[in-house]
């Protein structure tokens, strides 16, 4: 269970990652394009690559299940962390919208 901990902790540090390099590169805004492909996007999945590969994070082991190559564990736990980065980032989303209709609700009282 303490992998699955880490694996969402990585998560929540792609998103963040990702969310800093784009403040400070403001061409690579999350609309932006090269050749079809969403920059953001894969610039997510290649910190997840590193961040996975790094920590030894496998997909497999996670869960315990044997599988001869070990390459496509550490390739498959970096392709989930981008998706749970983006539910992080939907989570924070939340908490903020959360927050604002708090103070706006007390503001009116």
């Amino acid at each position: 269970m303490d992998t699955l901990m880490v694996w969402l902790f990585l998560s929540f540090t792609v998103e963040r990652i990702v969310e800093l390099i784009l403040c400070l590169i403001p061409q690579l805004d999350a609309k932006r394009q090269i050749a079809g492909i969403n920059v953001p996007g894969l610039l997510a999945f290649v910190v997840a690559l590193v961040l996975s590969y790094g920590a030894q994070l496998d997909f497999f082991q996670m869960f315990g299940v044997s599988f001869q190559w070990p390459a496509i564990g550490p390739l498959l736990s970096a392709f989930f962390m981008v998706g749970g980065s983006g539910v992080i980032h939907d989570l924070i989303g939340w908490v903020n919208a959360a927050k604002e209709n708090s103070r706006a609700f007390n503001g009116k009282m």
